[in-house]
């Protein structure tokens, strides 16, 4: 019994060593080919390194069987390993975007799924090549780039007239084809090793998306508004300063301070009474610059009414600073970048901006704190500039002005974030209740 015991375990071990002997030649022979259960199809994993190039790896799914993925994999690794490549000592900085991607596609798209490359197609023919196919790599700055996110984001493109922006998930694409493009070409040495690694690898410095804009968050949670006795407060300290142009625009036609600081004389409309809101001011911390972006919303572009006592107050202030503005030593000399959306960074100097002292020096949103201050400290209102938009616009709230009118007003694409000043207007609309009351004989 013990004899037939063993024989059989020796049998058993027998098998399990030529099963193992099987494997092992098949494993030998389809290297790096496995079974993809997901999706129920055969798979190749391929790992080369190439000098002057970098370490390469890819996964290619689909393939009926271990003996195709073989030999796709094989393929594939010829192609690699006979790459027409530049030398590591050969540079050449004159490529353009065509170039490079142009290569890519006849030497690295292979590597990719279909899925990829049809989206990167797209995006190439329909929006990049367009705009930067003719341009080289190292004419193209971070800013640029990032100006052209941001446009995308905000206002589209040619492709579809600048209708609407883009939504932030299909510009995080594009983001992602540029580091592709760069990577590339850093890769086979079309671009400088330094400026690679501060613009798309070094964490604080490298190329990102703009800030995700969400209408509830832009607008405070709690929406502060003043009485007519704190605004004529605020209007009492204001008055003895620079700022008080600003408060005035801000109070009477519900701007962001960003958007009143970049406001300039085209866009006073005299015959029309309207004020065309463009652009925002604002300040790169990194450069240490002002420049001028796209409004902070989509719908953020639009035209609001000017009440007529401020529209009286513009054309004097108008005519007064025109006068300053030919006495020597006017100031009107600042440099700010406009990086509206539309083409490279523009350097404006002197540019006719309302905001502006009486000797001719730019107003900027960095005067802002002293004044904010200076009116708590003097009249105890806790003041902030957003609170005179939140102020106007519960105003027209309880004045019974349409939803979507208000919402168009402020800026809004979601008539939701306008609804909520109906409700926060409580008294205000108490106040006009009574007055209408009283109104009827």
């Amino acid at each position: 019994m013990a004899t037939y015991k063993k024989r059989v375990e020796a049998m058993t071990k027998l098998k399990e060593e030529v099963q193992k002997a099987e494997e092992e030649k098949l494993h030998q022979k389809y290297r790096g080919v496995f079974e993809d259960k997901k999706s129920g199809t055969w798979a190749f994993r391929l790992s080369v390194k190439i000098d002057g190039i970098g370490k390469k790896d890819t996964i290619r799914i689909g393939f009926p069987s271990a003996f195709q993925a073989s030999r796709a994999r094989e393929e594939l690794r010829y192609e690699w390993t006979h790459m027409t490549v530049k030398s590591p000592n050969e540079k050449d900085y004159s490529k353009t975007f065509t170039d490079v991607y142009s290569h890519y596609k006849k030497f690295r798209a292979k590597e990719k799924r279909q899925g990829t490359i049809r989206r990167q197609d797209s995006l190439w023919k329909h929006h990049i090549e367009p705009k930067f196919g003719n341009l080289k790599l190292a004419e193209v700055s971070k800013s640029d780039l990032y100006n052209y996110l941001l446009q995308l984001y905000m206002e589209g493109d040619t492709y579809n007239n600048f209708k609407t922006g883009y939504s932030y998930a299909y510009v995080e694409g594009f983001l992602k084809f540029f580091w592709l493009i760069y990577g590339y070409a850093y890769d086979n040495n079309w671009v400088e090793s330094e400026r690679y690694t501060k613009d798309f690898l070094n964490k604080t410095t490298k190329l990102t998306m703009p800030k995700e804009v969400n209408e509830e968050e832009d607008e405070a949670n709690d929406i502060q508004i003043y009485t007519q006795e704190e605004i004529d407060k605020i209007r009492s300290v204001m008055k003895e300063g620079n700022l008080y142009i600003s408060f005035l625009i801000c109070y009477h036609c519900g701007l962001r301070i960003s958007e009143c600081m970049g406001l300039m004389w085209q866009d006073f409309d005299m015959k029309e009474h309207t004020l065309n809101i463009r652009r925002q001011l604002l300040y790169d911390y990194d450069d240490k610059i002002m420049y001028l972006g796209p409004p902070k919303t989509k719908k953020g572009r639009r035209t609001v009414n000017v009440p007529d006592a401020l529209y009286t107050y513009l054309i004097e202030y108008k005519t007064q600073q025109e006068k300053l503005s030919k006495v020597r030593g006017y100031k009107n000399t600042e440099k700010v970048l406009d990086r509206n959306g539309k083409g490279k960074e523009v350097e404006i100097i002197g540019g006719p901006f309302i905001q502006r002292k009486e000797n001719g020096e730019l107003i900027t949103i960095n005067s802002v704190k002293y004044w904010t201050d200076k009116v708590k400290k003097e009249t105890g209102v806790d003041f902030h500039f957003h609170a005179l938009r939140h102020t106007n616009a519960s105003m027209l709230a309880a004045r019974n002005i349409p939803v979507k009118t208000l919402a168009d007003h402020l800026g809004h694409a979601n008539i939701n974030v306008a609804e909520k000043y109906y409700v926060t207007s409580t008294d205000l609309a108490k106040q006009r209740l009574k007055e209408a009351l009283n109104d009827i004989k």
